[in-house]
């Protein structure tokens, strides 16, 4: 018996740029995510070729990055306070050239911090590599395609994927923003007790953001935050201090060659990662401290 479905639709205006058209159905018996129209922003993260296919073909939708990290944003600051950027004249000085962008993991909420401060920068519709939880329903994960967002499986990741992704993003004009230091980092366990990580400490770099940056000889920029983690005595509207963000120096990539193993040259560049997004955290903490 085939599935029957009830449609429903609701128009979302974004200011001035389009109008969104966000479509749900239920049924009994339907797949998860069925096909709709055909878009990208419909399909379900699988971690197979075909969904790193497709996102390599998607586009952003302007209009609603535009609406969504405005949205998020004020959200932020009325929940954490103000942001305060410092961003050096070398990353000026790119002008919004595609790139990649290097982040570590503060916070539940941090990308909509992260595509504002790269805004401010000059490059546009960043598009970011997320956790797939936030793929798993369609009410989060239409709205991330949407934004341009693309899923990946932190705990099993499809590296051929996702460098074919990166690589379509960037020759579209947009830059791409990972997650380098792979998850959150968290100072209390739910009983109370430390788990020993510090929120000062930039983790080694995973290598897929210098493996992009390398294949596609853009630059790598690393990207930081104090006043995200959960012991960063974070306060709503402006009871306490801001929020910091800064991003580092850009880490220009070098040739390689097919004698070179691509694997030595992206874990030398992810070592200069590592070390520029500690000296950006320590500047980060510094200015905050200093406020």
């Amino acid at each position: 018996m085939e599935p029957v479905y009830v449609i429903w639709t609701t128009f979302l205006k974004c200011p001035g740029k389009c109008v969104v058209v966000m479509v749900q159905s239920k049924s009994m018996n339907r797949p998860k995510f069925p096909q709709i129209r055909g878009r990208f922003s419909y399909m379900g993260f699988d971690n197979s070729p075909e969904y790193y296919n497709r996102a390599a073909e998607s586009q952003v939708n302007d209009g609603f990055h535009e609406f969504a990290r405005t949205l998020a944003a004020l959200g932020l600051r009325v929940a954490h306070g103000k942001l305060r950027m410092y961003i050096p004249q070398s990353v000026k000085d790119l002008h919004g050239q595609p790139s990649v962008f290097g982040g570590l993991h503060r916070s539940k909420a941090d990308i909509p911090d992260f595509v504002t401060i790269t805004e401010t920068a000059g490059f546009h519709n960043t598009r970011p590599l997320a956790k797939n939880e936030y793929f798993k329903k369609r009410r989060t994960s239409v709205p991330f395609h949407e934004w341009g967002a693309v899923s990946v499986d932190r705990d099993n990741p499809y590296h051929e994927g996702i460098n074919k992704f990166g690589a379509a993003a960037l020759a579209a004009g947009n830059s791409v923003m990972l997650f380098t230091g792979g998850t959150r980092v968290k100072t209390w366990h739910k009983d109370g007790s430390l788990t020993g990580m510090d929120t000062r400490v930039a983790e080694k770099p995973k290598k897929a953001a210098a493996y992009i940056s390398i294949q596609n000889q853009v630059p790598l920029i690393p990207i930081v935050f104090a006043g995200l983690a959960d012991n960063d005595k974070r306060r709503p509207l402006f009871l306490g201090k801001p929020v910091v963000a800064v991003l580092g120096d850009p880490i220009i990539p070098t040739l390689w060659t097919p004698e070179q193993e691509m694997a030595d040259c992206a874990l030398h560049m992810s070592d200069v990662l590592h070390n520029a997004q500690q000296s950006a955290l320590n500047l980060a903490y510094i200015i905050r401290e200093t406020i």
